[in-house]
């Protein structure tokens, strides 16, 4: 880590060392805690913000999964992680980031993983096909349909998630990203959340 520069190191739960790194290049921060165990994992997190309740964040953490430059295969990253011993990856979309995550059975599968997983998050396809399945299309018995749809439909109309969106909608005024629905409200998702808007929302 020869571009990474020792921010701190402190102490956490039963005296487990933990070391935070900045590289000096990209002024990307690395938390590392070491312990023994024979598992490995790994939480990349990403800054993200919504903009509206077009649910972007949540939709580049779906289509992320579909396939990138280097690996152009839906499918292929979990078929991979299998190889390496991974219990398979996930992520989550909260209001201010998004967190991609792995866990290995020892070091080596989980180093070989990596860059693969990162070429997913840093250098995704964005098809309009895996637009289509992923996000939201009709079917062929003209319902909405897509697994971020499907995953917003469950949820949107709750009452836990009413209030919530309700409070902090007077709490934070536009263009506060905390104000906005980060998953995506359903009427947003069928008519003005689009793959341009996911690409462009990337770059």
């Amino acid at each position: 880590m020869s571009n990474f520069q020792e921010i701190c190191v402190v102490r956490t739960d039963g005296d487990l060392p933990l070391a935070k790194y900045k590289s000096t290049k990209t002024g990307m921060t690395v938390c590392v805690s070491e312990f023994d165990g024979p598992l490995i994992s790994g939480y990349l997190c990403i800054a993200t913000e919504a903009q509206d309740d077009d649910g972007l964040p949540h939709t580049l953490e779906h289509l992320i999964f579909m396939g990138s430059e280097d690996y152009p295969y839906k499918g292929i990253l979990d078929q991979l992680a299998n190889r390496c011993l991974a219990s398979g990856t996930n992520a989550w979309t909260d209001t201010d980031h998004t967190c991609y995550t792995m866990t290995t059975a020892g070091s080596r599968g989980f180093l070989n993983l990596l860059p693969i997983y990162l070429d997913h998050i840093l250098y995704p396809l964005l098809t309009e096909a895996a637009f289509i399945t992923e996000v939201h299309h009709v079917n062929g018995e003209g319902e909405d349909a897509g697994v971020v749809y499907c995953e917003m439909q469950a949820r949107e109309n709750t009452g836990e998630s009413l209030c919530m969106l309700n409070l902090l909608r007077t709490l934070y005024p536009a263009p506060c990203g905390y104000r906005y629905e980060t998953g995506g409200l359903m009427r947003n998702l069928r008519e003005s959340t689009d793959n341009q808007k996911a690409s462009t929302t990337l770059s």
